[in-house]
Formats: structure tokens, sequence, C-alpha cells
């Protein structure tokens, strides 16, 4: 079963979940990618995206709804080795230039691949304050509102 989220890919292979990583293979295409054996089975690893996939799912509608001035070109989901959860990289235009961002299912910014204007970021804040203070965010996280 082969699964994609904008971006990453994801394969069984008796019942082990495999990451396609096309960062390690430089001309990549779709059907030609290195496969990376994660350490858990399918069910597992789906269990542990779905509960990043949630917020950052939310995040990026809000984002593509509020942010109008930047255009959203693409996202694309990311493991993230050293904290274990998904994270999505935002790759904004304006004009000819584009700014790439990650951001965690938590709402904060992972890493900032590209220099940005503090109006973007100012903006993507606005969005994340506003879910949390929404309440949309606590319930995706199970926590008590």
């Amino acid at each position: 079963m082969d699964t994609t989220h904008k971006g990453t890919t994801t394969t069984s292979i008796n019942g082990s979940a495999f990451l396609a990583d096309p960062a390690q293979n430089s001309t990549y295409e779709p059907n030609i990618v290195t496969m990376k054996k994660t350490d858990y089975d399918e069910d597992t690893y789906y269990k542990m995206v779905a509960k990043d996939l949630e917020p950052l799912i939310l995040m990026t509608m809000k984002i593509e709804e509020f942010i109008i001035d930047y255009a959203l070109m693409k996202t694309e989901d990311v493991w993230d080795e050293e904290f274990g959860n998904v994270v999505r990289a935002f790759f904004f235009e304006k004009g000819s230039s584009e700014y790439i961002i990650t951001i965690t299912p938590e709402g904060l910014i992972r890493g900032v691949h590209s220099k940005y204007p503090s109006q973007l970021s100012h903006q993507i804040h606005n969005v994340i304050v506003g879910l949390y203070a929404g309440g949309w965010m606590d319930d995706l996280s199970g926590r008590p509102t």
C-alpha cells in the first residue's frame, strides 16, 4: 500500500512502514525513491502520525484561508527524527521570492529554510494563536478546554 501526503510517500512492505526520502535521491522522480525503513510497523506508524497530521491539516486550512498576500504553493510533511513527530514545511511565495517555514503540530516554528519577512511571521502567529484561542487546538490535542 502506498500513501502520499503532499511530498511524503509511505509504502508498506511486509507489514513494515517505509518512508520515501526524496532528499536521498538528487534526481527525484515519483517512481524512483530511496526507501528508509522505520522502526514501526505500518499500523503503529499511522497511529503515530495521525495525532500529528490532524492539527497540521487544520493549520494548513486556516493559513490558506487567512493569509492572502502570500501564496501557499505547497506543503510537505517531514518526519522529525529528533523529536519523533511529523512537521510540515510550508512553501510560500510572494512575487519572485520563496519562503520555506517548517511548523510542528503544536504550532511552533521548527525550522526556517530561508529568510522570511516579519509580516509573514506575524500572520502565521495570528492564525495559530487564533486556533488556540478558539479552542480548536485543545480539542485536537486531547487536553481539556
